[in-house]
């Protein structure tokens, strides 16, 4: 036979379904524990189950309502995530304080070094973003990492310091992690706009443009890749870009999240399957070997 189904297996879901199906005396029997120990289950997995009296009201023919199963607090941020994105997302007023992180960054950036177009650099501190800006744009740049952690963190979606001193902060949410570079770009002067690569040989000439370009980059323990750019232009506002790259951070975790239980739930069908096959398997091989040894012991039989 296959092993008994622990306690511990069985999902929300499955534990609301069970404990409002089949009363809790019955239940510890078949599972073989005790309806204390499904209670403190249920207790800790934050599933309501009947009261005293409810099995009495079933038994006497009524219909007593079922309490619903709450959403974990991991639902309520993906219900959250999924309503709509306003239009624009406003940049704190100068009395607004900022973010803590956010304040970091700006006193970072006013410190940083220039680079050959006059730009503060910051590339690889572990706790802040990837920014690349001329210094009169560092309280806007502050402003703007304000609103993005403000409008992530109530998701669980929370900015961590990297564990690298070669790479730059990120975004996780889970095993889930995103990369955020923030950069000016250049004016070159043929009147095209650029962001010039950190190693750029020839060097080339142009001017910070005034106007940022917003990256999210999916991190990997040695590499990150790009997958999604916004540049403040006139038909695209900062408040709107802001507006856009939130709504796509929510998505980009809303989307892994729901592949992870997707995957789980097919991991567990896998298990069940497997615990069938081994059943069956035991089955046959137990036919087997009685047969085995039936016949041996006909053949040991004196005639």
């Amino acid at each position: 036979m296959g092993k008994k189904r622990e306690l511990s297996d069985y999902s929300r879901q499955e534990l609301h379904d069970l404990v409002w199906s089949t009363p809790a005396s019955k239940l510890a029997g078949e599972l073989g524990i005790s309806d204390v120990t499904i209670a403190k289950r249920c207790n800790k997995l934050n599933v309501p189950y009947p009261s005293p009296g409810y099995w009495a009201k079933v038994a006497a023919g009524q219909a007593p309502p079922k309490s619903p199963l709450p959403l974990t607090s991991e639902e309520l941020s993906a219900k959250e995530a999924r309503n709509p994105m306003p239009k624009s997302l406003p940049l704190p007023t100068r009395l607004t304080p900022l973010h803590q992180t956010a304040s970091e960054l700006l006193t970072a950036l006013n410190k940083a070094g220039l680079d050959s177009y006059k730009r503060a650099e910051l590339r690889r501190e572990p706790n802040l973003p990837e920014v690349v800006v001329s210094k009169n744009l560092a309280e806007r740049v502050g402003k703007a990492f304000h609103v993005i952690l403000g409008s992530l963190e109530p998701l669980g979606i929370n900015w961590r310091k990297s564990q690298s001193s070669c790479n730059p902060g990120h975004f996780r949410k889970g095993q889930d992690r995103l990369q955020l570079s923030i950069a000016e770009d250049v004016i070159r002067p043929d009147g095209s706009r650029t962001y010039p690569p950190s190693y750029e040989y020839p060097r080339q000439t142009g001017k910070p443009a005034g106007l940022l370009t917003f990256s999210i980059k999916e991190s990997r323990h040695y590499s990150s890749e790009e997958l999604q750019k916004w540049s403040e232009t006139n038909k695209l506002p900062l408040q709107e870009l802001l507006a856009q790259l939130v709504g796509a951070v929510r998505k980009h975790f809303l989307d892994a999240q729901e592949l992870r239980a997707q995957q789980k739930i097919e991991w567990e069908k896998q298990r069940i399957e497997s615990e069938r096959r081994w059943r069956e398997h035991q089955k046959q091989e137990a036919i087997r070997l009685q047969q085995e040894k039936e016949q041996k012991h006909a053949e040991e039989a004196p005639e």
